[in-house]
């Protein structure tokens, strides 16, 4: 057999070299050719995916917030403004705040635990009027809670507890909060126009009674009759705040501007106040009027001496600062998961 075979191939004419050698040619070719679309394909791809990470994936991975070693995502950030329907910048202070309550509350012996925040829930569940539901009522407003809110159910306790240690921390800034604060005895005539001021001001200047004048023309109508006496204000619970408490005693001041809408600069002051402080006083019982007030200032002032103690900055995504570009970035993210929304203000 063997031999057949053999003779059979010493009879073939022999394949010549020039041909052995362009058909060694032509597979190499095809070859090469292969690695080369393969590379390219890979290098398409790969472009590819760099862009849809950097353009679908990063920005969403980005951290906004830093607290310390606290970091949060603008996933997460981008979650909690279409949560609450905030503005980006208001955002930034409100999850900064929170992070400054969650790191500070435990050292006045502030926790929520579990079992408050089933309590909390099941209270809210009960409505204003804390009617009695059933347990399976309560699973069904749950899940519709989850269901509208698009929350998981660790993140919806998680933001209860937020609430929670929040209340708490205030209820305990609020007790410890002194009653006897500083304050001024004010004085006001309210004008509409600069204009107007200027001429109750030339009309204080020459003599005339800060009561007759303020009976005369103010219009701020509660204390108009009383001669412009809006009685004891305690120190930062009014828009013009810096003014009272600049003033001597029997001082007048100059106009002072004021604007109902401190949202739109363009439409200027709605009103002119005339100032006039008649007593001091470092430390005189807050009246109950006001006592909310200096409680939630002092529950600020709180956040503003915490901040001291903490390391807070804002990144952006073009690995600076938060800036405008990741201001309006934020704002095309939400027109696209709510067209009918109206982006928020540039910076």
């Amino acid at each position: 057999m063997s031999q057949t075979r053999r003779k059979k191939t010493e009879g073939r004419p022999p394949e010549p070299t020039a041909t052995r050698f362009a058909l060694e040619r032509e597979r190499k070719a095809r070859h090469t050719t292969y690695i080369i679309v393969g590379l390219v394909i890979a290098v398409i791809l790969i472009i590819f995916g760099v862009f849809y990470y950097q353009s679908y994936v990063a920005p969403f991975r980005t951290v906004v917030i830093t607290v310390d070693s606290i970091k949060i995502r603008m996933d997460y950030f981008l979650e909690r403004i279409r949560l609450s329907s905030s503005d980006p910048l208001s955002m930034l202070q409100s999850l900064t705040n929170e992070q400054l309550i969650k790191l500070g509350a435990p050292r006045y012996g502030i926790t929520v635990t579990d079992q408050d925040i089933d309590r909390e829930l099941r209270r809210t569940a009960s409505g204003s009027d804390n009617i009695t539901i059933t347990e399976a009522e309560f699973k069904e407003w749950y899940r519709q809670q989850l269901n509208t809110t698009k929350l998981s159910n660790t993140r919806y306790r998680e933001l209860i507890n937020l609430s929670l240690t929040a209340t708490r921390l205030q209820e305990y800034v609020a007790q410890h909060t002194p009653t006897a604060v500083e304050q001024v005895h004010c004085h006001i005539i309210v004008v509409m126009t600069y204009e107007e001021a200027v001429k109750v001001q030339d009309r204080l200047k020459g003599g005339e009674s800060f009561a007759a004048v303020a009976r005369e023309v103010s219009l701020e109508t509660e204390s108009k009759e009383k001669g412009g006496d809006i009685g004891w204000i305690p120190r930062g619970v009014t828009t013009f705040d810096y003014t009272a408490f600049s003033l001597d005693i029997g001082q007048v001041s100059d106009p002072v501007p004021y604007t109902t809408d401190t949202s739109d600069a363009s439409s200027g002051p709605s009103a002119y106040f005339i100032i006039m402080v008649s007593e001091k006083a470092d430390a005189r019982e807050v009246e109950d009027k006001y006592l909310s007030s200096v409680q939630a200032l002092a529950f600020q002032n709180w956040l503003t001496e915490e901040t001291k103690q903490h390391e807070v900055s804002y990144h952006g995504l073009n690995g600076g600062s938060f800036d405008s570009y990741t201001y309006a970035w934020i704002n095309l993210q939400l027109a696209k998961t709510n067209p009918t929304a109206t982006p928020s203000s540039g910076q």
